[in-house]
């Protein structure tokens, strides 16, 4: 993937977590960069008409379940956006070993408000301290008493004053500290802490910070199973009659969980049990006796997680079920 950056001046000019993604990627997936150079003129295509930053990582996961797909044996060949001659067309056809034709429709979960702002936060305190703290202390941050997107935009915005404050206690303090030091500062963020700790004298090499790890809270609305029916009503939608379909739900954040997933189809069953057309409306089908017939285009749902964990549920009322073997190695049961 290397050589393929470097010799493509717009990949050459993206950020560099994004160049450092798509390498890691190649490195993950040995088919992934032929695979990538094939489909090059698409995902360049693709990355230009992002017009957020939150957009060009829905393409990313694209590509990153790309990847995911091309590590497993069972599928021979990938197309990427295999029926472009339509409007919604599946974001990828698999030839697979076992069960011939296979289409994914992918889906990314995005963080929270509040894990994008205290991302950026921690992602700019570290910067700042790198920058600007030229002593030899180590230091841990703890966010986690902080619960809202507020919070961590106010300190995104002190940030200087939060590093000078900072700067102000370390210069008073003797490099050798017996224990480690907890600094309140409540007066820029309820809560906020950062533990300061000597460094060895071996390691004091240039007058610099040292980063020590620290406390995050994972903002836990409470209704994230619902994002899960969402996408399923949504997706149930798009996806090929008579054609095995797997709906591939990407969570890039840490609050949707497998248990998200399994509890967000349960609620479904039981809205259907329940006989509540009026919510089906809303989800944009004209009756339950709708939704169900479309719901068997459903071979699957594959949940992938940030962290690596991976569930697949099998619709056992599917007009097209997946043998176990491609389930066994989505799940790395293999």
């Amino acid at each position: 993937m290397k050589d393929v950056i470097s010799r493509t001046p717009y990949l050459n000019a993206l950020p560099e977590e994004v160049k450092e993604l798509l390498i890691r990627l190649g490195t993950d997936a040995i088919r992934f960069t032929s695979w990538f150079f094939n489909n090059q003129n698409k995902i360049i295509s693709k990355l230009r008409g992002a017009k957020t930053k939150e957009d060009r990582y829905d393409v990313l996961t694209e590509l990153r379940c790309a990847a995911f797909l091309l590590s497993l044996s069972e599928i021979v060949e990938l197309q990427y956006e295999p029926l472009h001659q339509i409007k919604r067309s599946p974001d990828f056809k698999a030839i697979t070993i076992t069960d011939g034709e296979v289409y994914f429709e992918v889906r990314r979960i995005r963080k929270t408000l509040t894990e994008s702002k205290r991302d950026q936060f921690v992602e700019l305190f570290w910067k700042k301290a790198k920058e600007n703290i030229r002593l030899n202390f180590g230091l841990s941050l703890n966010t986690s008493s902080i619960e809202t997107a507020e919070s961590f935009e106010q300190l995104n915005q002190r940030i200087d004053e939060l590093i000078d404050y900072i700067i102000s206690v370390l210069s008073e303090l003797s490099e050798d500290l017996e224990e480690p030091i907890e600094l309140i500062l409540d007066d820029f963020a309820n809560g906020l802490e950062v533990y300061i700790s000597s460094v060895p004298k071996e390691r004091r090499t240039n007058n610099e910070i040292r980063k020590y790890g620290g406390l995050f809270r994972t903002p836990y609305s409470g209704h994230e199973d619902r994002k899960f029916g969402d996408i399923i009503f949504e997706k149930t939608h798009q996806l090929l009659d008579n054609e095995k379909n797997i709906i591939f739900i990407y969570a890039d954040n840490e609050t949707h969980e497998i248990y998200d997933m399994i509890d967000s189809i349960s609620s479904i069953n039981q809205i259907i049990r329940q006989a509540s057309g009026e919510f089906i409306l809303k989800k944009g089908y004209s009756s339950i006796v709708e939704f169900l017939a479309k719901s068997r285009r459903i071979s699957g749902i594959f949940l992938l997680t940030n962290n690596q964990e991976r569930n697949f549920w099998e619709n056992k009322n599917s007009i097209k079920a997946i043998d176990n073997k491609l389930i066994n190695e989505l799940e790395g049961r293999l």
